[in-house]
């Protein structure tokens, strides 16, 4: 007899003895043929018959466009899948005592580091609490002279992002033409990208970096550095949250172009024209805490005390708008027509300020008195308001604050908006006292113009090259702005530096995940004589590289010929350490010299 009938006798005599079980699940555990079958023996011998990895797989093969009935079944399964994760087998991990336990850490007890959050354009001083080597809360450093120990929502949940999962996990390199991507060492990203600068460097290539607005001297300078190293190379800032109309407005008015310190705990009467200075208007955390201690009345003195004013004229509901002693809504531009009031209130009507006898000011100013704004407007009583503010105003020249612009207040007249603000602080002598020049911000870097050049000159086919460092313009302006889309397609070569991989990284030949700030040295300059200090608070998790140290990697090649201390220092931090013992030594050298207010303080 031969095998084939053989099987076939004993799968007969199998048949015949097979006895079916008592409580079964499906009706085909009714058949014989199911209990032959190696691979149900096999299911049936595991720990757990259905994996929860099995049913994900098989939610993925399920054709989106449509379900039959037993495929629905199937995926309404998953749910139980996935309630049963936690019956899974995990990796397990084995805690291991410190052999030679660091000095510093004490499990259970937190420690703090000082350093610089760089969240936002403030730069605000922070505490970082960590517990064995992992940073699990941020605070505002009560020493640091910017925010005094206050954080804003911004910096708090930057925590966040350092745990982030969508976090890229190592370098990418993408092939535009299919989209195609996969992940590289960082070895590979320097052994395919330098033949490429060396040959943009070599034949007079254009290059662009692109960025958000910088904060670090430090950064700016390396960048300076590298670009040294090519014939047309230029660094762009673009923040899209910059008012570039206060410096704008100050270098009509004034002759220097920068954003003043606005002194909110010096003013006991505050005009605010759309400036949201509570929520994210500049420096919003310092400007909060200023505006405070005017707020708050001693009780041993308070037949004395005195409470500041609030009077918001904005275009929608804001922090605020809705602190405000008095809130008037107004339509986005009226902001304008009302500083322009209050001027000709005071100085064409009421012949008040140095500004009185200017016959070019109340020439512009005379078409605009208050019954006239009041009623395009539609400010109930408007005349009478407008009028008491001014007269408020006057009294309390020399200290009070106007104030004007912002993100929902920006259309075509926002330059004149700023100054008109300019003018009703110079005509109520406000200057020197509640806005101070002295201790000012400084520019801002970049502008708008220098993004929209920019952008023309890559769909001209100018730019050779192009390196976009914490800088998302395909997500804060639509693909067709600009023609922003079609620009970076036509750029040869694109670098995208970021944490993750955003909508700008989608058109990018490679995306370089840079350090989470806690993970950075660094240093920033956000007011005149002020510099902050960062340092790390934890190893890098993931297999990430600073942007400094790309660069610092770059500059090296050969070819290139920079000079400068990034092709001496070793490292990103090696070259940080001498440039801050130089920021040091000058600013301490400036104080004693003109006993000026400036300030280091070191993380």
């Amino acid at each position: 007899m031969d095998n084939h009938h053989k099987e076939q006798n004993e799968k007969g005599k199998a048949e015949q003895s097979f006895v079916p079980p008592r409580h079964w699940i499906g009706p085909e555990e009714l058949e014989a043929s199911y209990w032959s079958d190696p691979q149900v023996l096999e299911k049936r011998g595991q720990e757990f018959y259905e994996k929860p990895v099995e049913w994900l797989e098989k939610v993925d093969k399920v054709d989106k466009k449509g379900l039959a009935r037993r495929e629905f079944l199937t995926v309404m399964g998953a749910s139980m899948a996935m309630a049963s994760f936690a019956c899974a087998r995990r990796p397990v991990h084995k805690i291991i005592p410190y052999v030679v336990k660091p000095e510093e850490i004490t499990p259970g007890v937190a420690n703090w580091y000082a350093s610089t959050c760089l969240d936002c354009a403030t730069s605000c001083g922070v505490l970082v609490k960590t517990r064995e080597g992992r940073p699990i809360k941020l605070e505002g450093n009560p020493d640091h002279p910017l925010n005094q120990g206050a954080l804003c929502t911004h910096g708090q949940a930057s925590l966040l992002n350092l745990y982030d999962p969508d976090r890229l996990k190592a370098p990418l390199a993408r092939v535009r033409a299919h989209g195609t991507k996969k992940e590289i060492s960082w070895s590979e990203v320097d052994s395919m990208l330098q033949p490429k600068l060396r040959t943009v460097a070599s034949q007079g290539g254009k290059l662009r970096v692109l960025s958000g607005e910088i904060q670090s001297d430090s950064t700016r300078r390396l960048i300076r550095e590298f670009l040294s190293g090519f014939r047309d190379a230029k660094h762009v800032e673009f923040e899209p949250m910059n008012l570039d109309e206060i410096p704008e407005s100050q270098e009509v008015c004034y002759g220097s172009a920068a954003v003043p310190h606005y002194r909110f705990d010096q003013a006991e009467m505050i005009v605010s024209l759309g400036a949201d200075f509570l929520e994210n208007w500049i420096s919003p955390v310092e400007y909060a805490r200023a505006w405070s201690k005017g707020r708050k009345l001693e009780n041993q003195k308070a037949s004395h005390a005195k409470l500041s004013k609030l009077v918001c004229f904005e275009s929608m509901m804001t922090v605020t708008g809705a602190n405000a002693d008095e809130r008037f809504p107004v339509r986005p531009g009226d902001e304008l027509k009302i500083a322009l009031a209050l001027a000709n209130e005071l100085i064409v009507r009421q012949k008040k300020s140095r500004f009185a006898q200017d016959t070019a000011a109340t020439a512009i100013l005379d078409g605009y008195s208050v019954e006239k704004v009041a009623s395009e407007i539609g400010i109930e009583n408007g005349a009478s308001q407008l009028r008491n503010l001014a007269d408020e105003l006057w009294k309390s020249r020399g200290k009070s604050l106007v104030v004007g612009g912002g993100l929902h207040s920006k259309t075509k007249d926002s330059l004149a908006l700023q100054i008109a603000v300019n003018l009703l602080n110079s005509a109520l002598e406000n200057e020197g006292v509640t806005v101070d020049g002295s201790q000012n911000i400084g520019a801002p870097h970049g502008s708008f113009a220098a993004f929209a050049q920019l952008v023309s000159d890559m769909k001209s086919g100018a730019v050779d090259a192009l390196i976009v460092y914490r800088s998302n313009p395909a997500f804060t302006l639509s693909s067709k702005s600009l023609g922003l889309e079609d620009a970076i397609k036509k750029v040869p070569l694109v670098i995208v530096v970021s944490d993750r991989e955003d909508e700008t990284g989608l058109w990018a030949d490679f995306i370089l995940p840079d350090h989470h700030y806690l993970e950075n040295w660094g240093d920033a300059n956000p007011r005149k004589g002020l510099y902050s200090l960062q340092q790390p608070a934890i190893a890098p998790m993931y297999n990430t590289r600073s942007f400094q140290d790309s660069l610092m990697t770059w500059s090296k090649t050969p070819g290139l010929n920079i000079a400068g201390l990034s092709s001496r220092a070793k490292d990103w931090h090696d070259y940080f350490k001498i440039i801050g013992k130089r920021h040091t030594i000058v600013s301490l050298q400036a104080q004693q010299l003109s006993n000026s207010s400036g300030k280091v303080h070191c993380g």
